[in-house]
């Protein structure tokens, strides 16, 4: 075949398979890393990254040899690959026993097994770095390095049939195992992608040996094809890997893993291919490569996250396709949430317009935060928002305001305060009915008192759109704290979700680490509730079935061994993690539930006397509390689950071969 541009048929395959086997590299890593992130305390998913980290070492070492011109390099290059090819055996094998022991069918004879092997792989794997027992005497063919086969060679290979055989019979027991369509499913893909390593990492170049260089066109075509199907047995691997050791419901872990994907792997290997494309545009169009390079590859990036967001609307629909309108119902919901920010701003445009339209230097807008008025917005190039008046002022100003007629277009005023007030009153009380929400105020030096008809109602307008933003800020909030004691059950059903539904012992490990603990007994909060009660001294704490939590017995070193102190401890400390951070508004929802577990259980104040401090009624004062518990008991279960946790990785890492 005539050259094109200088270009011959074996260049364009031999750019391809350059091409396919950075991809196949870069997906090995990106698959590998995801399983050791997302789902680490899986033995499943950590020895699918072994598996991926055997590929990548494979082929790395390829794209290595690609531009590798002389006999030492190259015999270097083969044997760092043999690395990768050498623990294949027994990666593979510890993989299918890890998918098998998921269905709670442990083996020692496996195990051991698993062991023996990887003994033998590392053997093997240290007579190819030092020997030529296994592989010897590299040589070249027009496109290739390889190795000739040793006399171990052979032993190895039948060692790799037999492994392959014994690891899709344990997969095969799997299947049977497995008691749901969904379950059975993820064995199938397993299944077929588990032909995807063996095909891209046994060195099948050596058994043509010299008549590599007959069969060159045909060996890049068959290696084209079988980069391919790595490539995609891989990623339906991982797709069933992903669910492994996970409590987050499959939709989530669909989502999580497509955004990865695309976000990840997808837009390295466009870069990769870019820029292993530029070379041939050179030579073609005869620009610098490096201009070429910036362009291509910011343009590759840039155009990639945009093909991302383009496709979110039909990622989320083959996604959630039985739960889209769910899901969009929520996004809206997120989408059009007014936060604390959000209404700040909207209170400050609208501030600085009303204060424009009236001719005044300066303003405020106040909200009303449990018993006092708290600076939301200010206009003025000298208003400080912490200095707008004195405390002793913002008393007066809020017992005026409460008394103040709202349908009234005049201002009151504060004696010794040179602003105009007015109250900010909507609907957003307990059975909707109209509260005071905050005050707003322009400096009192423009024009007479009152204001005209005509800029009275324009003003007042104003007034109502800011009351408006107060009133849905403040029913949003009521909504989201009545949502919050609920986030603690959420994410004990999602936990339950992850238990084994059978009992653990048999596979000898601790009980303790996998049967249900204190933490997941929808009892949990009442128990926190009457702790709190006797938090210094009775029956409901010295009785409390919290005390058998292990985080009460890390507590027992600094008590001297008294529980009851250590389970007080515990709590406090869980209190102590509700304070808001320093510059946090006293009515802000977190501030209010800090100060009535501090009030109410740590200082022993009466209900009434707290009800009377954050002006606010007994029974709203009950709900709120029953809000604060809630978390308290939140912060323990996560206390707790980190002690667990902590348990959980000291196992692992006396059991590393899991």
């Amino acid at each position: 075949m005539e050259p094109w541009f200088g270009i011959t048929f074996l260049d364009v395959l031999r750019a391809l398979f350059l091409a396919s086997t950075s991809v196949v590299a870069i997906l090995a890593f990106a698959l590998g890393v995801y399983a050791l992130y997302f789902n680490f305390r899986s033995a499943v998913a950590r020895r699918f990254a072994y598996l991926s980290l055997s590929v990548l070492v494979v082929y790395a070492v390829d794209v290595a040899l690609y531009r590798v011109t002389d006999l030492d390099s190259a015999e270097f290059w083969l044997r760092l690959q043999w690395v990768g090819i050498g623990v294949l055996p027994a990666v593979y094998y510890r993989f299918a026993t890890g998918v098998l022991q998921a269905t709670n069918l442990h083996s020692p004879a496996r195990s051991w097994a698993g062991w023996v092997l990887m003994g033998t792989c590392f053997v093997l794997v240290a007579l190819t770095q030092f020997g030529d027992s296994v592989v010897r005497n590299v040589a070249a063919s027009e496109a290739f390095h390889f190795f000739a086969p040793g006399p171990l060679f052979w032993p190895f290979a039948g060692m790799f049939a037999l492994v392959l055989a014994l690891s899709v019979r344990d997969l095969l027991l799997t299947r049977g195992r497995s008691l749901t369509q969904r379950s059975r499913r993820r064995v199938h893909i397993l299944l077929l992608g588990f032909a995807g390593p063996v095909l891209g990492c046994f060195p099948f170049l050596l058994l043509l040996g010299p008549q590599l260089g007959e069969f060159t066109h045909l060996v890049y075509t068959v290696s084209l094809l079988v980069n391919g199907i790595v490539s995609l047995l891989l990623t339906l691997m991982v797709m069933a890997v992903a669910f492994y050791g996970v409590h987050l419901p499959d939709r989530v872990v669909r989502y999580r893993l497509m955004r990865y994907l695309i976000r990840g792997p997808a837009i390295a290997i466009c870069v990769i291919i870019a820029i292993q494309v530029v070379p041939r545009v050179e030579s073609l169009l005869g620009i610098p490569r490096d201009l070429i390079l910036f362009y291509v590859v910011t343009a590759v990036i840039v155009v990639g996250q945009l093909a991302v967001s383009a496709t979110k609307r039909l990622m989320d629909y083959v996604i959630y396709r039985d739960d889209i309108r769910e899901i969009s119902l929520y996004r809206e919901l997120e989408r059009r949430l007014l936060t604390h920010s959000d209404v700040r701003e909207f209170l400050e445009n609208h501030l600085t317009a009303a204060c424009e339209y009236l001719g005044a230097g300066r303003g405020f807008v106040a909200s009303l935060a449990a018993d006092s008025l708290v600076v939301e917005a200010v206009v003025g190039t000298e208003m400080d928002p912490e200095l707008v008046m004195p405390e002793a002022a913002w008393r007066e100003v809020l017992r005026t305001a409460l008394v103040h007629d709202q349908d009234r277009y005049e201002a009151f005023t504060v004696p010794g305060v040179d602003f105009r007030m007015w109250p900010l009153r909507g609907a957003a009380g307990p059975r909707r009915e109209t509260i005071l929400l905050g005050v707003i105020g322009v400096a009192a030096e423009q024009g007479p008192l009152p204001l005209a008809a005509a800029a009275a109602r324009v003003f007042s307008s104003m007034r109502s759109k800011m009351a408006e933003a107060l009133t849905d800020h403040r029913i949003q909030a009521n909504v989201i704290s009545g949502l919050q004691p609920i986030m603690s059950e959420i994410d004990r059903i999602q936990h339950l979700r992850s238990q084994l539904p059978y009992p653990i012992e048999a596979a000898g490990r601790p009980p303790s680490l996998w049967t249900e603990t204190e933490i997941l007994n929808p009892e949990f909060p009442a128990w926190v509730r009457d702790a709190l009660r006797d938090l210094w001294g009775g029956p409901r704490l010295s009785g409390s079935p919290l005390m058998k939590l292990k985080i009460v017995g890390t507590y027992l070193e600094r008590t001297n061994g008294n529980a009851q102190q250590a389970l007080r401890l515990v709590m406090g400390d869980a209190i102590e993690r509700m304070r808001p951070d320093e510059g946090t508004e006293l009515g802000h929802l977190d501030s209010l539930l800090y100060r009535i577990l501090d009030m109410r259980f740590i200082q022993g104040r009466k209900v009434r006397d707290i009800a009377g401090k954050l002006a606010m009624s007994e029974s709203d004062l009950y709900r709120k509390q029953r809000i604060a518990i809630r978390q308290v008991a939140g912060i323990i279960q996560e206390m707790e689950q980190s002690e667990l946790d902590k348990e959980v990785e000291t196992e692992g890492q006396n059991r590393i071969g899991a």
